[in-house]
């Protein structure tokens, strides 16, 4: 069994969603002084590798809180969807027969390799039009990505709405996925249990059968 960790490193100075607070960790107390370390932590719930829940655009959408644990962890499939400059992403046709209901769909594209840099957020691709419908078809209860944040061709929130609408939680952020040696792996990605929270940052990891 092998554990391959699927999370951004969470550190002062690191590039945040435009528009969201940074992230800061601040010395509250120390050994030298209080006989302790402790830190102060300030951050948005979308910071890094993070999950977003229906309430973040829902006005009536579940919050984490309210979400069971199974939501965020179980069976996953990885789909590699290569990002080509100036082209939407898009779903080949076949590319979700073998993706089972309630399973969750890990999709790499290459685009972890800006993360850490402005560009990351500022020239996020983007999904074709038609992959909304074919996610919420496939009956997926979670989908991961290497991008800061989903958007499809068209309305900037459409796709949001139409896979939170369908209960379908989002893992945002994810990096490391070059990693995956096999196609199919167990999947976790646990927010935090923060009260009526639209998203929580998360520990992402796969754990895959075997060895390397």
């Amino acid at each position: 069994m092998v554990l391959r960790d699927l999370s951004q490193k969470l550190q002062e100075g690191m590039p945040v969603y435009p528009g969201d607070p940074a992230f800061q960790a601040r010395p509250l107390l120390s050994v030298e002084k209080d006989g302790m370390n402790v830190l102060s932590l300030s951050f948005g719930t979308h910071v890094g590798t993070h999950v977003d829940v229906p309430r973040h655009f829902l006005s009536d959408g579940a919050a984490v809180d309210a979400l069971p644990l199974d939501r965020f962890c179980g069976p996953a499939r990885l789909l590699r969807l290569p990002h080509r400059p100036g082209e939407p992403i898009r779903i080949p046709d076949g590319a979700l027969d073998d993706v089972r209901r309630d399973e969750i769909l890990v999709v790499r594209t290459g685009w972890e390799r800006e993360a850490g840099t402005s560009r990351y957020f500022t020239d996020c691709p983007v999904f074709a039009a038609d992959v909304p419908e074919r996610l919420v078809a496939s009956g997926i209860k979670a989908l991961g990505v290497d991008l800061p944040t989903v958007v499809s061709e068209g309305e900037p929130r459409a796709m949001h709405v139409a896979l939170l609408s369908a209960g379908i939680v989002l893992v945002e952020g994810l990096v490391g996925l070059d990693a995956l040696q096999r196609a199919t792996f167990r999947f976790y990605a646990l927010p935090l249990r923060l009260a009526a929270a639209d998203g929580s940052p998360v520990r992402a990891f796969a754990v895959e059968e075997g060895e390397d």
